[in-house]
């Protein structure tokens, strides 16, 4: 469920702006989180593999995911089987069709899920200051490929989530990792259709 919330990533809307010499760009996390500031829906593809220690092949589910701003995020998982999870604000509300009907979760009260919602949601809004508030954040690489590493600073979240990477490149997070400290992580590619 918490690697659904890593997949509700999206394109990301590549600012115009030159600010460095002879029209190149400076490239920084500020410019980054100004670029996704700027993404206002998107719904790319997603392939997740699970890696469980208990188990000897990864779990992998296949679908879109769908983003609207400012905190809508949404996977519609395809294969292996049919299956919704919808988060909208402080929400999170899970359709399955082994259920009778849906079922909702308060994020607050789910500290792992909540670190990859809160993550995700600050850097497609591109909210620094959110970000460093909850997170220790880095950055390495260019526009041309790019990661960015967060790691929680709240005590709770850190004997849940030991770190959550996106990586991208130009406009496009192409892979969403989350680690956990039992070991068990989760690897989400992303692709959109070609315009």
């Amino acid at each position: 469920m918490a690697c659904f919330l890593i997949a509700c990533t999206c394109a990301i809307a590549r600012s115009d702006e030159k600010n460095g010499p002879a029209g190149q760009r400076q490239w920084s996390l500020s410019t980054l989180m100004k670029d996704l500031a700027q993404v206002k829906s998107d719904n790319p593809r997603f392939v997740q593999r699970q890696y469980l220690r208990s188990m000897t092949k990864p779990l992998v589910s296949s679908g879109v995911l769908l983003y609207r701003r400012p905190d809508y995020l949404e996977q519609k998982t395809e294969f292996p089987s049919s299956q919704r999870a919808i988060i909208q604000g402080n929400k999170l509300t899970l359709y399955s069709s082994a259920w009778k009907g849906p079922r909702t979760l308060s994020l607050q009260n789910t500290p792992g899920i909540w670190a990859v919602v809160e993550s995700l949601r600050a850097t497609l809004s591109g909210k620094l200051p959110v970000l460093l508030r909850d997170f220790n954040v880095k950055m390495n690489g260019s526009d041309k490929h790019w990661q960015l590493e967060f790691k929680p600073r709240d005590k709770a979240l850190k004997k849940e989530v030991a770190a959550i990477l996106l990586s991208g490149s130009g406009r496009w997070i192409g892979r969403i990792e989350i680690h956990y400290l039992a070991g068990n992580y989760s690897v989400t590619q992303l692709r959109r259709s070609p315009p």
